[in-house]
């Protein structure tokens, strides 16, 4: 599904279980069509919060959100921010910051998701933001690299993965920047 291929998605969809959901909706949200999410939300994700409503978890979508802005979608964004507003209104404060973020210029719009969602990550599950931290390596956007160093990422973590990432993937400005925050081969 990675691909984007909406018709090997619809395909796939039936098979997919209720505890895989996430996978499935982190894969959607790296995927540039907007279709891909919205195939997942509209088919599996209503049915699988029908059968079992202990899978519509908070910390889980503030995690897809944050990958998709992460990889700039921001109809995927959108997306993930109505079933917030929808199925969460008591996280009121939290769904003001989302639609103020979402009223910046659209240049803007999903580094300032990026940065509300991942201090509510980071507020949830400290020691996620290193994965959020590959994700934005895996963007090749700076601007993400830079967010989640400034939020506390150890450059160093697991080996300087982080570092090896970007030079493997030809992302020279950002493995540079790793570098000059402490990232390195001894």
């Amino acid at each position: 599904m990675q691909g984007g291929h909406i018709a090997c998605a619809q395909t796939m969809r039936p098979q997919v279980s209720d505890v895989q959901l996430y996978r499935l909706l982190k894969a959607a949200a790296v995927v540039r069509d907007p279709s891909v999410m919205d195939l997942v939300m509209r088919n599996q994700l209503r049915s699988v919060i029908l059968r079992s409503p202990e899978y519509n978890s908070f910390p889980m979508f503030i995690g897809v959100v944050h990958k998709s802005a992460v990889f700039d979608h921001i109809e995927q964004v959108t997306m993930l921010l109505d079933w917030i507003v929808r199925h969460f209104e008591e996280e009121t404060a939290f769904i003001a910051d989302l639609t103020a973020a979402m009223a910046q210029p659209e240049g803007d719009r999903c580094l300032a998701v990026a940065a509300v969602t991942l201090a509510e990550l980071i507020h949830c599950v400290p020691e996620s933001i290193y994965d959020h931290l590959i994700n934005a390596v895996q963007s090749g956007y700076i601007a993400m690299v830079e967010l989640h160093l400034n939020a506390g990422a150890n450059v160093r973590h697991n080996g300087n993965s982080a570092l090896r990432l970007a030079e493997q993937q030809g992302h020279a400005a950002i493995a540079e920047l790793l570098k000059t925050r402490g990232a390195g081969f001894d």
